[in-house]
């Protein structure tokens, strides 16, 4: 006997494979069927979960923008090109800052409209049958599979 394991998402494809497992003749002793749940916490290595981009990113890329085009307008403005190169990066950075958390939040708020939940199901097997459970599990869309 084998165990294979499969992960789906939560759609109506989950119903139809285990009807057409009890169909084929494996009861509830052979098949475990597991939905997980979101994890409700924050992730702790932020920057490698976002791509490996942090919440600064923004802000440094438009406080470098603005303070050259503050030093390039200074020569010809009052106080200079350095004062008006300052002012450009803490202006830059602000408004970079702000559009980032701007587009988290919009993000943030798509994300979770779209959530999906997932389900981990088990199928307790004879050898013979592993070719069949697998192209069963392919038909009706299993994201992975693994065998115990």
């Amino acid at each position: 006997m084998i165990d294979i394991v499969a992960l789906f998402s939560y759609t109506e494809n989950v119903d139809l494979f285990l009807i057409e497992m009890k169909r084929r003749g494996f009861g509830d002793s052979n098949l475990l069927v597991v939905p997980l749940k979101k994890a409700d916490y924050p992730l702790t290595i932020e920057a490698v979960s976002r791509g490996g981009r942090t919440h600064w990113d923004m802000a440094f890329f438009t406080g470098t923008i603005c303070m050259l085009l503050g030093c390039i307008y200074g020569f010809v403005l009052a106080f200079g090109p350095v004062l008006w190169g300052l002012f450009g990066l803490i202006f830059g950075m602000i408004f970079g800052y702000f559009l980032q958390w701007c587009y988290e939040k919009w993000k943030g708020n798509r994300k979770k409209t779209m959530q999906k939940s997932f389900i981990v199901i088990m199928v307790r097997c004879p050898k013979t049958q592993e070719n069949e459970i697998h192209s069963v599990l392919y038909k009706h869309h299993a994201y992975a599979l693994g065998k115990v």
